[in-house]
């Protein structure tokens, strides 16, 4: 028989699950420092007072929201990574389309979730340090993926894919003007190329490109002599 304490139990650990979540989604759409006691109570249907029964402040609140939403990548991660094994066997161009179609699946309040973490860890130390160690968790389990596809600098481009992968939800945040999945989809195939070559190949091809700069001459595209001053 149930007693009268675990259905206490039971009842407040929903309640508090609902105000982490309903503060998550406040963050995610109106930025960390707008969210409100008052705010959050409404959107998880509880009493005013409830927030202040679970929480000692609005900070703490939304901190706890945030480290959620941190925790939160892990599940993307987990995503990303079961359609990058079940593509295993498949030509690399299947791989990396299916990879580009489960990012684009992430919902804009996840990735607006995702990014006030990653603004808020700027600020607090504590949680900052919590960012990192998860960051670094998933950084380890995709380089663990790379070397399995045979990369040699999987190291390397597995911080390099996360930042693109960021840098592409940034860009779908603001709305900028372009196709992101044409954009992620090339940036992921010349960093997964770029990701099989040697120390000895990357300096012929950097060699090469500053010997061709040369050979072309001339001034960068929109500078000239006129516009220097001299």
């Amino acid at each position: 028989m149930t007693t009268p304490s675990r259905v206490h139990r039971a009842s407040a650990q929903r309640r508090r699950a609902a105000l982490l979540d309903a503060a998550e989604q406040l963050v995610a759409e109106v930025g960390a420092g707008a969210v409100t006691h008052r705010a959050v109570a409404a959107r998880a249907g509880v009493p005013l007072s409830t927030t202040s029964y679970f929480f000692s402040s609005i900070d703490e609140l939304v901190t706890e929201a945030l480290r959620q939403s941190a925790q939160g990548r892990v599940t993307d991660f987990d995503d990303a990574e079961r359609v990058w094994v079940r593509s295993e066997g498949q030509p690399v161009e299947d791989m990396i389309s299916g990879l580009v179609d489960q990012l684009m699946t992430v919902s804009t309040l996840t990735e607006g979730g995702h990014v006030e973490a990653y603004l808020a860890a700027g600020r607090q130390p504590e949680l900052q340090k919590e960012v990192s160690v998860l960051l670094k968790r998933l950084m380890s389990r995709s380089e663990w993926q790379l070397e399995r596809g045979g990369a040699i600098r999987a190291g390397e481009a597995s911080w390099a894919l996360q930042e693109l992968v960021d840098g592409a939800m940034l860009h779908r945040l603001a709305g900028i003007d372009t196709d992101h999945r044409d954009r992620l989809t090339k940036g992921l195939r010349l960093l997964l190329a770029a990701s099989m070559l040697t120390d000895e190949e990357v300096d012929g091809l950097l060699d090469r490109f500053h010997a061709d700069a040369r050979a072309g001459g001339g001034e960068p595209m929109g500078v000239s002599s006129a516009g220097t001053g001299g």
